[in-house]
């Protein structure tokens, strides 16, 4: 009897522990998680264009009011209203949509796109940032 109640006692142990990660872990993807890349689009070259783009893949969704460069360091630069082509500002990222902004560069893409990032700036006031430094060239 008392082993019995053991077996039992620890099969509700790790069931509840498992509910309880299975709580946090959904609770987590509940709202927008939003992630940010730069990269030059192959069909402008090197003509100082980059494309910003942001994906929502959480559950909820986010508004992007703003995107643009920053330095290493987060200072702005290169804010200011996308190129035609671009998705209109403010733009509502639902679940699992995309999101695309062209910024003008005016200056030579070879001698930014080591010391740039992209970034959008959401509704919450939260800005969001491409976590690998330097514009890559796009695919």
């Amino acid at each position: 009897m008392d082993i019995a109640s053991l077996i039992l006692g620890i099969i509700g142990t790790f069931t509840g522990v498992g509910a309880l990660a299975w709580q946090v872990i959904t609770w987590r993807r509940s709202g927008p998680i939003v992630k940010v890349t730069g990269d030059i689009p192959p069909y402008v070259g090197r003509t100082g264009v980059v494309a910003v783009t942001a994906w929502n893949g959480g559950r909820g969704p986010a508004t992007v009011t703003a995107c643009g460069l920053e330095d290493l360091d987060g200072k702005t630069f290169f804010p200011g209203e996308p190129l035609q082509g671009s998705h209109p500002l403010p733009f509502r990222l639902e679940q699992e949509d995309k999101g695309k902004w062209l910024v003008g560069v005016p200056a030579p893409i070879d001698t930014i796109s080591l010391d740039m990032r992209a970034y959008v700036q959401l509704a919450s006031g939260k800005r969001i940032t491409d976590k690998y430094p330097g514009i890559r060239y796009g695919h």
